[in-house]
């Protein structure tokens, strides 16, 4: 499993997720692979064509979801009420999520985007 972690997601939680993940899997903030300045839909792009990651966001404008359609990618759109975490609670949620996600990423191709939700006992909706 490789997890991209946008930008409008604190760094911290990527890397403190990365030290967790099992050998083989990664978790990376967007700014350890792209310039601050890159567009959305230039790093969908670039990611989309490498292939293999999986992405945790927030919601994209009409564009970025044309954008990322032409891709394979899967994304995973933190709810509002998650993204109002600090990046320790979010941490924590997100930890809790991996096993769903995990088993998702294995179960489908992309490209598909989900709405990933505060509890994580709730369910994953597709967007």
């Amino acid at each position: 499993m490789k997890l991209l972690f946008d930008n409008n997601i604190s760094p911290r939680v990527p890397r403190a997720i990365n030290e967790l993940l099992a050998s083989g899997s990664q978790a990376v903030p967007l700014r350890a692979r792209f310039a601050a300045n890159t567009s959305d839909i230039d790093w969908i792009e670039a990611i989309g064509a490498e292939g293999g990651w999986s992405v945790v966001s927030i919601t994209k404008n009409r564009a970025e979801r044309a954008a990322w359609m032409q891709t394979d990618l899967i994304g995973f759109f933190m709810e509002p009420a998650l993204l109002k975490l600090d990046p320790l609670q979010q941490t924590s949620r997100l930890l809790l999520w991996l096993p769903v996600l995990e088993r998702q990423l294995s179960l489908i191709r992309g490209p598909a985007l989900f709405s990933l939700p505060l509890r994580s006992s709730s369910k994953l909706r597709q967007l």
